[in-house]
């Protein structure tokens, strides 16, 4: 059309769709439209649709009036109908999309349903019969608005629509506790009325009162359909016309902003929203941001909150909120996975699932069973880890929770590499690319890129992801995420020892394990640590000194896997160790380590892992060719015949006397580190006692002994020391 009018006309077919759009396909509006391309280019055409009713005119004097401007051709049809109807149209334009027969209803008043159907007819609402819902057209839409100013009924309409959003959330926050998928679809599909209330408080002050309290109400509506930065933004604005904001505007504020990726901001509004509700006496409240306390803090320094979330389960529990006695006891259950510690983490998950399935609420079951991926993983039960993983990925995507997705891809990932199904774990995160790229949330885009960068590693050798790996390891430092800066160090440990670079690789995994030790990440601590021995072992020409030091660092990472149950690590540091025994030329005792390490990982069901991939097979024939053939067949079946606590206990008997220093971790015996491990988790003299089956003097004389050893005064003291330990 307008090529009619100006042949030479240069055309973008992606500003004339936007044209089109714009005109919302009108016929006439296109005509007028194409019309001004006599003087302007489809550009400047496209800058003047920004005032539709405006610009569309200019046909010549030609033909009836009401085709000379889209203004005068809506305003024909307008003045067809009856006055109320005329009512009815302008009432419908504080609606900026689709909404639903009951918000029509309860924005036009009398005779609402009536005057719908009035409208349909005239061609002036259209009508889905897929959805059932209704919409204006832009162009009329803004015509009504128009005229509804002029009316001076703004103010009118959108306080009847901001009373009817309130009765329907009030409505829906009991179903919201319990995410049932009917009260989300009913919100969904008025959720274009929810933003015309919101909009109208904040624009006009008025009802704002109110509209926090919708704010507060849908916090989990935005929190479940992955709609953070949304609701996060509502709360905003929501608080910033609010003369006093109240405790529980300010804990969806922070609860959305941290979920949204702002901690710093979510930890502000939590202890804000704590002092109010202490305050007010709210511990429902307090319970909550406790909550959003602890989930911040788990970035940060896992050891130091888990009173804060234990003082969240108590409000919580006492409040008889039971969305916060769930959540608050999954938050510890991932703090302690986190510690891989995944035990305690499953009594948490345990104590938590059956209200979880109570309420039915599928958000707080994707967390479990990405909770329970992750012990299962940490445990090496591999194969239950994948079937809850992609349990917890079919729960959390549907309704659109990055975080939660996020949180149980990694362990999916994990587990189908030790099984040997790389290939199949990076086609995971490549299917759910999409989804979090559509669905962003705190901490979800570093965990993909984590997934990919573990896919890969077993996919393809631990060399060929050192880039990515420092590309991450710039993306979450330490100091902001310190529990996977710890798992990033050790994985790049891994990859410069791959590549060839052992200096750098000891280097390198020095740096994890301080880090993985800060922030008590304790798989991590055993990874790097292995890591440094192995690259201990290429570079060769060490001490004495050095060398047992070697040694001793390899040992105590195989105890600490043991310890904890990490039996995946607990092969890879058998073979470490025999790694060390060939060294000394101890072949027999490197082989049966390696007959013990084989037979755990065809227990677990795994395969070897990137580092062990580096020296077990060289190290394997390395025995073969200086070992006599008979010899080194009879030590790997005594080594097979060793279950993995056995085979633990055969490797530190092994390493041959050794001398104890006097003072420091070193010299501690395994009977005072099990009474260290016992007082830092509360319990007093009469239980340890109770527990190792000794006299309460006994228990008294070993602690006298800790004390000095470690040159601490207090429990508390020794409480810090171990927990700087990652015991």
């Amino acid at each position: 059309r307008a090529r009619q009018v100006q042949p030479g006309l240069v055309v973008d077919e992606d500003v004339v769709r936007a044209i089109c759009e714009l005109a919302d396909g009108l016929p006439l509006a296109i005509e007028l439209a194409a019309a001004h391309a006599r003087a302007l280019q489809v550009a400047e055409i496209q800058s003047g649709m920004a005032d539709r009713l405006g610009f569309l005119t200019g046909l010549p004097s030609v033909g009836e009036p009401r085709h000379r401007s889209l203004e005068a051709s809506i305003g024909w049809s307008y003045q067809l109908l009856d006055p109320s109807a005329r009512g009815a149209l302008r009432a419908l334009s504080v609606f900026p999309g689709r909404f639903t027969l009951d918000a029509a209803v309860a924005v036009i008043g009398r005779r609402g349903r009536e005057l719908v159907e009035l409208l349909v007819d005239h061609s002036l609402v259209l009508f889905s019969p897929v959805d059932g819902r209704y919409r204006l057209l832009d162009t009329i839409r803004e015509f009504a608005a128009r005229e509804n100013n002029s009316a001076g009924e703004a103010e009118a309409t959108g306080r009847r629509v901001l009373d009817w959003v309130v009765a329907l959330t009030s409505e829906a926050v009991p179903g919201l506790e319990r995410a049932d998928p009917a009260v989300l679809g009913r919100l969904v599909r008025d959720d274009v009325a929810i933003r015309a209330a919101l909009g109208y408080a904040i624009r006009t002050g008025d009802g704002v009162d109110v509209a926090a309290e919708v704010v507060t109400g849908l916090a989990f509506y935005w929190s479940v359909r992955g709609q953070l930065a949304e609701g996060w933004e509502w709360a905003r604005r929501v608080s910033i016309v609010s003369e006093y904001p109240s405790s529980g505007l300010t804990w969806a504020s922070g609860f959305l902003a941290g979920y949204a990726g702002d901690l710093a901001e979510a930890a502000e509004l939590a202890r804000r929203a704590v002092t109010l509700a202490e305050a007010t006496g709210d511990d429902r409240m307090r319970g909550r941001a406790l909550i959003t306390l602890g989930m911040v803090a788990t970035f940060d320094n896992q050891a130091s909150n888990q009173a804060t979330v234990i003082e969240a389960i108590e409000y919580t529990d006492r409040a008889g909120d039971r969305w916060g006695s769930v959540e608050s006891r999954q938050l510890l259950a991932y703090l302690y996975l986190a510690q891989s510690d995944y035990r305690r983490a499953l009594i948490h998950l345990d104590t938590s699932l059956p209200i979880a399935e109570e309420l039915g609420h599928d958000q707080l079951l994707a967390w479990d069973a990405g909770g329970r991926a992750d012990a299962a993983r940490l445990a090496g039960q591999f194969e239950v880890a994948v079937i809850a993983g992609r349990r917890a990925l079919e729960l959390a995507c549907p309704m659109g929770d990055p975080v939660s997705a996020a949180f149980a891809l990694r362990p999916l990932v994990q587990a189908l590499c030790q099984l040997g199904r790389s290939e199949e774990a990076a086609a995971e995160v490549t299917a759910r690319r999409s989804f979090f790229a559509e669905h962003p949330g705190v901490g979800s885009g570093e965990l993909v890129a984590h997934a990919d960068a573990i896919a890969a590693m077993w996919a393809t050798g631990a060399a060929s992801v050192r880039e990515r790996l420092e590309q991450l390891q710039m993306d979450v430092p330490s100091g902001e995420w310190g529990v996977l800066a710890a798992e990033v160090g050790a994985m790049r440990a891994v990859s410069r020892l791959a590549g060839g670079d052992a200096e750098a690789a000891r280097v390198v995994a020095g740096a994890a394990v301080e880090v993985a030790r800060q922030y008590v990440v304790r798989e991590a601590v055993c990874v790097a640590t292995l890591a440094g021995c192995s690259a201990d072992r290429l570079l060769g020409g060490a001490t004495t000194d050095a060398a047992s030091d070697t040694d001793a660092r390899a040992h105590q990472a195989l105890a600490d896997a043991a310890g904890l149950g990490l039996w995946p690590q607990v092969a890879d540091a058998l073979d470490v160790v025999a790694g060390l025994a060939i060294d000394k030329d101890r072949l027999a005792v490197a082989a049966r380590l390696h007959g013990a390490s084989a037979r755990l990982r065809g227990e677990l069901g795994c395969v070897l892992s990137p580092l062990a991939a580096l020296f077990r097979p060289a190290d394997e024939a390395e025995v073969a060719r200086r070992l006599p053939a008979q010899e080194r067949a009879t030590a790997c079946r005594e080594g097979g015949r060793l279950d993995a606590p056995r085979a633990v206990t055969y490797a530190a008997r092994a390493r041959g006397r050794r001398s104890r220093p006097q003072s420091g971790w070193a010299s501690l015996t395994p009977t005072e580190l099990e009474v260290v491990t016992l007082t830092t988790a509360g319990l007093g003299n009469r239980a340890i006692a109770e527990q190792l089956l000794i006299g309460e003097g006994t228990v008294r004389t070993h602690l006298r002994h800790v004390f000095a050893k470690l040159a601490v005064r207090t429990r508390a003291e020794l409480a810090a020391a171990a927990a700087r330990r990652g015991i």
